[in-house]
């Protein structure tokens, strides 16, 4: 059994990889801007439907899912077939480059592999025979796995009546979205048992980390946001490097992991309503889209994993490593930085330690030059000062909420 679990996990990764790989090519998401060609539209939704293997093919691996199963064997795999078949009318609208086909190809053979694999594993076939008890389930993780810059289609998207703006309606919007998330999915986990609630969060995480891949392939057609290129999107923002770290740490059960991963992503989520480079732009452009949905799933998922699975945390007991995490993180930031800078075409000034989003020129007076590389000292000890603090409030707040979790519990039984 134990090998089992090994093989199934090295398959995992090994799919994962590839996928990232796969990732980096332009034609992963810039294919969705096809969508409404005649002549493309029906290859592009049979990749789409291949896509949502990211999500099935762990679930099944790890965690022996029949109704991920079903999708996967009987929806996604017939799409991977079918869309090869549309390789070359696609390549006669937008060429593809010897990168981009290969690493398509290394993706979906190796998947197609993947199921033989799981069929062939499989003790009860009729566990692969999809029915309508998993049409639900599948159009969640279709919806999941919707490509974030399909939004920018829609011909009314410049109108001013959806234009993001700082304190106005889709600011609140936006807002209140954010908080009844996190309450409903919580309310809604609370009742179910805990193996169901950490396959959710893992499905969930698995959403993210799927559109933090896919934004690889999109600033290879245009800029997200300050990022310009693959660099610039690289995950070493503390809200990337959350999601990149997010499933593992679900999967794992690893206490600590957990408790650290939500006291960084839970404050790191909320500057979603701080973005300076969201303002004045569409609903449905993707520097929004992208960063409302990772950032709102970013919270609701940490969130529940931590209150869902009771970990107890003291502040005395975090501040060391909590502490010994952000220094490690920001040292390592720091170095990487100061190494795009000097050898990159641009600075990218990863967590913003080379350059505050905000106005901050009363800890900018001195610095340090490292090459073509500017940093201040005063700024990155504020930087990290300023990352603590919200994570000791976001702990204060979560034991609060704990406790009154604890309350309306013991409330139930009294009154039952």
């Amino acid at each position: 059994m134990k090998n089992k679990l090994n093989l199934n996990g090295l398959l995992t990764l090994i799919f994962l990889i590839l996928f990232l790989l796969n990732s980096f090519s332009a034609s992963l998401m810039r294919q969705f801007n096809y969508l409404n060609h005649p002549n493309l539209s029906l290859g592009i939704i049979f990749r789409f439907l291949s896509i949502i293997s990211f999500i099935l093919i762990p679930l099944i691996l790890l965690f022996n899912i029949d109704k991920a199963k079903r999708c996967l064997i009987c929806i996604s795999l017939p799409s991977t077939i079918l869309a090869f078949f549309f390789i070359p009318q696609y390549e006669r609208i937008n060429s593809l480059s010897t990168f981009d086909l290969t690493s398509y190809l290394l993706l979906n053979f190796f998947k197609v592999f993947i199921c033989i694999y799981i069929i062939i594993k499989e003790p009860n076939k009729k566990n692969l025979l999809f029915n309508c008890k998993s049409i639900p389930f599948l159009l969640i993780v279709i919806g999941l796995s919707l490509p974030l810059n399909i939004f920018h289609l829609l011909p009314f998207k410049n109108n001013k009546l959806f234009i993001y703006q700082f304190f106005k309606p889709w600011y609140f919007i936006f807002l209140i979205t954010f908080i009844l998330s996190a309450i409903f999915t919580f309310k809604y986990l609370k009742q179910k048992n805990m193996d169901y609630v950490e396959k959710v969060l893992f499905i969930l995480s698995l959403a993210m980390l799927m559109h933090l891949f896919e934004r690889f392939s999109f600033v290879r057609t245009r800029p997200y946001q300050t990022a310009i290129d693959i660099v610039g999107a690289l995950p070493f923002y503390v809200c990337s490097f959350g999601t990149l770290l997010l499933p593992f740490a679900i999967y794992s059960k690893n206490d600590i992991f957990r408790k650290l991963i939500f006291l960084i992503n839970a404050p790191g989520a909320i500057i979603v309503f701080v973005q300076p480079s969201m303002n004045n732009v569409s609903i449905f452009d993707y520097d929004v889209t992208y960063f409302i949905y990772n950032h709102i799933l970013l919270f609701i998922t940490s969130l529940s994993l931590s209150l869902l699975f009771k970990q107890k945390m003291t502040i005395r007991g975090m501040i060391k490593p909590l502490s010994v995490s952000l220094l490690v993180y920001f040292s390592f930031i720091f170095v990487l930085n100061a190494i795009f800078a000097n050898f990159w075409i641009y600075d990218p000034n990863f967590s913003y330690v080379a350059k505050s989003p905000i106005p901050a020129d009363f800890v900018c007076n001195q610095h340090i030059r490292l090459g073509k590389a500017i940093f201040y000292p005063f700024y990155i000890l504020l930087l990290v000062m300023v990352h603590f603090t919200i994570s000791m409030i976001t702990l204060f707040i979560y034991k609060i909420c704990l406790r009154l979790n604890k309350k309306q519990n013991l409330l139930k039984t009294v009154n039952n």
